[in-house]
């Protein structure tokens, strides 16, 4: 099925004026304001246009010891954290959207427990549970909790758009005697690809700047980019801190519109 269209008339004039104002209050004025303090040479709560400054950019980006350490860090997390977590996620709302039988409103249940825990308690119990395995001090204990957090959200992107695909289809395809994995391939995946494509983009920004759950588990050289902007916080001035917010902020802005860039010419393709 598809979602209908409303024409709202008039209204659509004030929905979009509600829609900008939004935009200007919560994303244009933020980021602004974060980048007139990483310029400017001192911030004393007003700009002073006559001694503005790039130095603090190089002294995050070269001089900072753990800000690349972080990037790299964040990066591996957001790409192949993302990666496997869709990739369970989709084995996940299968399960709970197409399997028979009770226990899969126990596996919804038990999916969904994750995103009710906080994030803090969640690591410590990662933590204690992977102690004595060699994920401990390593970067995969991070990746762990990272998608055991935030399955539901993975599950739920992918489990609303496998319910706008008819059961008739899957059914045809084992008719014409398609194994699971044809029909996996050639069938659900161009179908689901649009929830896929959400779901990753979706984890992967969450990923690139969770904090809660990395603060308990980073280690000398696994420190994310998150717990190197809270040792900034700590330590630095508040051009500086600035400075390195909007390199993380313009760095995830430009890598998902690569990746949506990259999709949509695959689609054109």
């Amino acid at each position: 099925f598809r979602p209908s269209v409303i024409d709202l008339g008039r209204w659509g004039y004030l929905t979009f004026a509600f829609q900008l104002a939004y935009l200007l209050a919560a994303v244009v004025l933020p980021i602004a304001t974060l980048f007139i303090v990483s310029i400017s040479h001192n911030w004393l709560g007003s700009p002073d246009f006559s001694k503005l400054t790039p130095n603090h950019f190089h002294y995050v980006l070269f001089r900072y010891p753990l800000t690349q350490r972080g990037i790299g860090n964040s990066l591996f997390l957001g790409f192949a954290g993302a990666s496997l977590g869709m990739a369970v996620c989709f084995v996940l709302a299968y399960c709970i959207h197409r399997a028979q039988g009770r226990a899969k409103a126990a596996l919804d249940f038990v999916v969904s427990l994750p995103i009710g825990m906080p994030a803090v308690v969640l690591s410590m119990g990662v933590l204690l549970a992977y102690i004595r395995t060699p994920l401990y001090k390593t970067i995969w204990i991070i990746m762990l909790a990272y998608v055991t957090r935030y399955i539901p959200v993975g599950v739920k992107n992918v489990g609303s758009v496998l319910m706008a695909i008819s059961q008739e289809l899957e059914d045809s395809s084992r008719m014409c005697g398609a194994a699971w994995l044809t029909t996996v391939r050639r069938i659900f995946m161009p179908l689901i690809k649009p929830g896929l494509l959400a779901g990753w983009l979706t984890l992967f920004l969450i990923f690139m700047r969770e904090l809660n759950a990395s603060i308990l588990l980073y280690t000398d050289g696994t420190e994310v980019m998150s717990v190197v902007l809270y040792s900034l916080l700590e330590e630095a001035i508040a051009p500086v801190i600035a400075a390195y917010a909007v390199i993380q902020t313009v760095m995830t802005l430009a890598i998902v519109w690569i990746i949506r860039r990259l999709v949509a010419a695959d689609d054109i393709g």
